[in-house]
């Protein structure tokens, strides 16, 4: 599987995004493997934990993956914990 941390980390660099090392409350961190699970119920992964947004999106959104739209937050309810730090 290919990784986007590298274009992650120089959008967050180049654009000024604020991002986050843990969620707190969640058991979620920066660095944790996960499957993401969407709404359609179909399973992804596994995905690196990037980082997490300051507040959640308008639709709970606010952990964001090394996934190809790494731009786009997931919620963290749609994560399963598969291992620790790559």
């Amino acid at each position: 599987m290919e990784s986007h941390k590298n274009r992650f980390l120089e959008w967050v660099k180049r654009d000024n995004i604020p991002v986050r090392d843990t969620l707190p409350g969640s058991g979620l961190r920066k660095g944790l493997v996960v499957m993401f699970t969407n709404e359609f119920g179909l399973t992804f992964g596994p995905h690196e934990i990037l980082g997490f947004t300051p507040e959640p999106t308008l639709s709970g959104r606010s952990v964001y993956l090394d996934k190809d739209s790494y731009w786009l937050p997931a919620r963290p309810e749609d994560l399963t914990p598969v291992s620790e730090e790559k």
